[in-house]
């Protein structure tokens, strides 16, 4: 029996809530790979080379899923292959090329945050590639609403990380300004 998202709700919701739980958990883990690898925050070569491997292992898995699902070798038509290069080396390697490097810099939640924009540019860039994708009024709207969501996210994260700062300031001078007044023996 085969089973089709497009039919079967519950598990076009199950499929939809895994996806986004692998794509929540994918920054923290590239953190993760590169303490286990010894990345430094500013070895750009290195984060690259960790995300080339890690977008080609993904390519292979999905090339390998795509064949045993469908019994033979899955490769894109002739026509294709340009529109496909072309989104990969904008989507792909030019945002990955300032994420991976960004991530050195950040925590793994504030890039998730901000990488949810990507979902944004390419609605919008989409048009440039593909004749039959059109932007709408809706699409825009999407995309507006989404990145006021990113902005607010990311300015509570700001705000709950300043307030956080400022609160051991407030406890350390507290604890240090009575001392600055007291005479030492």
């Amino acid at each position: 029996m085969k089973i089709s998202l497009k039919d079967n709700k519950i598990t076009a919701c199950a499929a939809a809530v895994f996806c986004t739980l692998l794509w929540g958990t994918a920054f923290p883990f590239i953190k993760l790979g590169y303490r286990v690898f010894s990345v430094e925050g500013g070895d750009i070569g290195s984060m690259l080379l960790f995300a080339g491997l890690r977008f080609s292992l993904a390519g292979i898995l999905v090339i390998c899923f795509l064949c045993a699902k469908s019994r033979r070798l899955a490769l894109p038509e002739k026509g294709e292959l340009l529109p496909i290069l072309l989104l990969a080396a904008v989507q792909t390697a030019g945002q990955y090329l300032c994420s991976y490097c960004g991530i050195g810099y950040t925590t793994g939640a504030n890039t998730s945050i901000i990488t949810a924009c990507s979902s944004f540019i390419t609605v919008l860039a989409a048009p440039l590639f593909f004749k039959n994708d059109r932007l709408t009024l809706l699409k825009l709207l999407g995309c507006a609403l989404g990145f006021g969501g990113v902005l607010v996210s990311c300015s509570a994260i700001f705000l709950f990380s300043a307030q956080r700062y400022l609160q051991r300031a407030e406890t350390l001078s507290q604890r240090e300004l009575p001392k600055a007044g007291t005479p030492s023996a």
